[in-house]
């Protein structure tokens, strides 16, 4: 009794000290301070922004613009770092270091940091350090020269300052917002969904050239950006890079012409001159009947719009120079001027608007329209079916379904087997136990008359099954690190670089420090690295790990993080842009030589294709746009072009590499085919919106495999989902939202004939992954071992075909009132 005593006191002990340790975490978090100096006093701190504009977003990259005053007498070197949480309860700090001048007045400078999706919740705190030197081992491993040393100030914000991880968000460079507000127009301000549509996306205007991040991460949360009335020239070479990056990682840059557009011009003043397609600058000033007539039916579906007279514009004319994708046509009047005008850049793309959306007079008259021009040039949906021209910007759809559409990520990724099965081999042997050393063993020891026996057994039996414990820990327990990841390959046809986004479970069976690398290990902006979760950090476990540590990460956007390891899995996103590693889908000839696609006026599609992807291609799906529908044909519908979505399934179960395959006989319909049939493959992306799970906590919902897949194509479709018609309020419809794969949308490609196969290589082991991961435990760096999904989503671009701008039924291209409607003949 004495011993059962003894033995009860020394739980109560280790549970009362493990409790205290959990809960040292809290203890160590800094001291929050006001904006202004901090401990020591020695600098003033205070943050300037919150991501490009004050879009910082829950969930992802942001750029924290910090201004620093160092109040000493001389220069120094000084390490600014932002301190956040991950899913362990860690401390990941980003950090960078500059050199203050005293007496010069206030100095800027950005840190990158990965903003957890609990983010809102938490003060964000920022610090200065007095730096440190490195020893040149350690400089080195974590490609950083200074640590902090004694600090200088402290500063902090609260988390409210950062927006919800629903809300996508676009910059726009200069003062005016040129029509784009319709974007973020929504019923109630606390709703992260449209008045009339799917997700919100904030506008953040009045941000100038000087305000832009100097590296790629800042531009991370963006899909688009849109230059409007800015001065290029004030753009430093650091911020042009970061731009241009952002472009080739598949980015899409809008440049809105002025009045006065020369500084564009100037190739020794503009440092984005390079990326503007390749034209040439006519300058016109729109007046009269004719012109009003032309241009109107680009700007606007309202048919009491007035265009003013005298309004200066530039029509873009291809220079005789310029390739097939340098100045791609994407809308022009019925005089066949062009307007607006596009270049591809690797795998983004920069348009050019030569009509001066920015104007005044624009502005006064409602124009441009968001639905009417803005969709046309970004590639979004139209109109909300049934929405007449009277009735635009009237339309309150009150939907009350939130339905996300990359829910799925960390189900996919999780290591759930090896842990059910070391839970079930526990309790199994722990049953055991308990039967042979309590009941079984006291029967077996009464029955021979040997009950004094009972306790020399009970030790015997705990000594045996700590052994097999033990042994069974060693069978079970991970030997070797690996890696699960979900992942999206882009790769656009005629360039040979990929941008690769993972969501990832790293397996570390150690204790100590693990270092994770993306791509080759070289520094690169264009590899980042960061702790990520589905969830809030601490919400999920409850609690932290007792011995919670900080590390360091490069404030400079990190290709590699060294993390604390507990032989225990971490979870992290990676983001990857370079040279190929995987092959793709590509046209061939008859020959099997490079080939071209090609597209009919009824959209379907001839040519052949194989791949030269490591594994077989499944579900498959083919994405045909033909081109913009015919502008008069649009007004009431509800998107901006035909598009029909081919299942491969019925044909090519699995893609094998090498396997050619003929898109005239695939998608060529029988001559039996039905009307529901074609109109079916052209209701894809409505059938999507009731494919996302429901529920803001987005863990319940369709659960198919069949499902999840479909979830992970919406990720290129997100600003393609139809609006819910006005009126519904039908919880089966609901509104598509997503947190974790922003910058992932395809939607800006709709906007000119192209092609797309989407489909799923599944990766194991023995095959090369799209990006490496490497880990490093305190040797040499190592492949990691990557097993898991990849989305491959592929586009081809087709030649440029700009909608018809005259009204039905009119070969002169006259514009009236009666002419402009919905049209019956079919014609695009």
């Amino acid at each position: 009794m004495r011993f059962l005593l003894i033995a009860m006191l020394c739980v109560c002990a280790v549970l009362t000290a493990g409790g205290l340790l959990a809960e040292a975490p809290g203890s160590a978090q800094p001291e929050l301070s006001a904006a202004g100096p901090g401990s020591g006093g020695e600098v003033r701190l205070e943050i300037r922004s919150l991501g490009v504009g004050g879009s910082a977003r829950a969930g992802e990259w942001a750029g924290v613009q910090i201004e620093i005053e160092d109040l000493g007498s001389s220069q120094r070197e000084v390490v600014l770092e932002v301190a956040t949480t991950d899913i362990d309860g860690d401390e990941p700090r980003y950090r960078r270091t500059i050199t203050t001048n005293p007496g010069s007045g206030p100095e800027r400078a950005w840190v990158y940091a990965f903003l957890q999706i609990d983010a809102a919740d938490r003060p964000l705190v920022v610090s200065a350090y007095a730096a440190e030197p490195l020893e040149p081992a350690a400089a080195e491993r974590l490609g950083v020269r200074f640590e902090p040393g004694r600090l200088l100030g402290r500063t902090a914000v609260q988390g409210g300052a950062i927006s919800s991880a629903e809300i996508a968000a676009m910059p726009v460079i200069g003062r005016a917002p040129a029509g784009l507000s319709g974007y973020e127009r929504r019923v109630r301000a606390s709703d992260p969904w449209l008045e009339g549509g799917h997700e919100v996306t904030t506008i953040a205007a009045g941000i100038q050239p000087a305000d832009l991040p100097d590296r790629v991460a800042g531009l991370m949360p963006f899909e688009t950006v849109v230059w409007t009335d800015a001065e290029p020239s004030r753009l430093t070479p650091a911020r042009a890079a970061a731009l241009r990056r952002g472009v080739e990682m598949g980015g899409h840059l809008v440049v809105c012409l002025t009045a006065t557009p020369q500084i564009w011009l100037d190739d020794g003043r503009n440092p984005l001159a390079a990326l503007l397609p390749d034209v040439e600058f006519e300058r016109v000033a729109l007046e009269g009947e004719r012109d009003a007539r032309s241009v109107l039916p680009l700007l606007t579906y309202q048919r009491n719009a007035t265009l003013p007279d005298g309004l200066g514009a530039h029509v873009l004319r291809a220079r005789a120079t310029a390739g097939p994708e340098d100045a791609i046509a994407l809308l022009r009047d019925d005089q066949r001027r062009p307007w607006v005008v596009r270049r591809r850049v690797e795998l983004g793309m920069v348009t050019l608007v030569g009509l001066d959306v920015t104007s005044r007079l624009m502005i006064d008259r409602g124009l441009p329209g968001t639905r009417a021009f803005w969709h046309r040039v970004l590639g979004r949906t139209g109109l909300p079916a049934g929405e007449t021209p009277e009735a635009a910007g009237q339309v309150r759809v009150m939907a009350t379904s939130p339905r996300f559409f990359d829910s799925d990520l960390a189900g996919l990724i999780a290591k759930s087997q090896a842990v059910l099965l070391g839970v079930v081999a526990g309790l199994g042997v722990f049953g055991v136990y308990w039967l042979l050393a309590g009941p079984l063993c006291f029967l077996l020891l009464k029955r021979v008359g040997q009950e004094r026996l009972s306790w020399l057994a009970f030790v015997a039996a705990a000594v045996v099954f700590t052994l097999v414990s033990w042994g069974l820990v060693s069978a079970v327990k991970p030997s070797r690190p690996d890696a699960t990841v979900i992942g999206f390959l882009d790769v656009v046809d005629g360039s040979d670089r990929a941008s690769v986004r993972l969501f990832g479970s790293v397996l570390v069976p150690s204790y100590g420090q693990g270092r994770v690398t993306v791509g080759s290990g070289e520094a690169s902006e264009t590899a980042l690295v960061a702790p990520w979760t589905d969830s809030g950090g601490l919400t999920v476990g409850g609690a932290a790990f007792p011995d919670v540590r900080p590390y360091p990460v490069s404030g400079r956007g990190a290709s590699s993080i060294e993390f604390p390891t507990r032989s225990t899995v971490k979870t992290i996103r990676a983001d990857w842009f370079g040279e190929r590693v995987w092959g793709s889908p590509r046209a061939l000839d008859a020959d099997g030589l490079a080939g071209r696609l090609r597209v009919d006026a009824q959209g379907r599609i001839f040519g052949r294709l194989a791949h030269g992807l490591p594994g077989p291609l499944v579900d498959g799906i083919l994405v045909i746009n033909p081109g913009q529908a015919r502008l008069a044909r649009q007004v009431g519908r509800g998107d901006i072009a035909d598009i029909e979505v081919w299942s491969l399934k019925p044909a090519f179960q699995r893609w094998e590499p090498g396997q050619v395959i003929d898109l005239g006989g695939l998608t060529t319909p029988p001559e039996n085919e039905r009307p529901q049939d074609r109109a079916a493959r052209r209701q894809y992306f409505e059938d999507l919106v009731g494919k996302g799970a429901g529920g803001f906590q987005a863990l319940e919902g369709p659960a198919g495999g069949d499902t999840i897949v479909d979830r992970l194509y919406a990720a290129a479709f997100m600003s393609r989902l139809p609006p819910p018609p006005p009126g519904d309020r039908s919880t089966e419809r609901g509104v598509g939202l997503r947190r974790h794969t922003h910058g992932l949308d395809l939607g800006h490609w709709f906007s000119q004939p192209c092609v797309m196969i989407l489909g799923i290589v599944e990766l194991d082991e023995d095959s090369p992954p799209p990006v490496e991961l490497r880990l490093d435990t305190g040797g040499e760096p190592q492949p990691l071992p990557t097993s898991g999904r990849i989305v491959v989503r592929w586009v081809y671009p087709l030649p440029a075909a700009p909608p018809d701008t005259r009204p039905i039924g009119s070969e002169q291209g006259t514009f009236s009132p009666e002419g402009f409607g919905p049209g019956t003949d079919g014609s695009r």
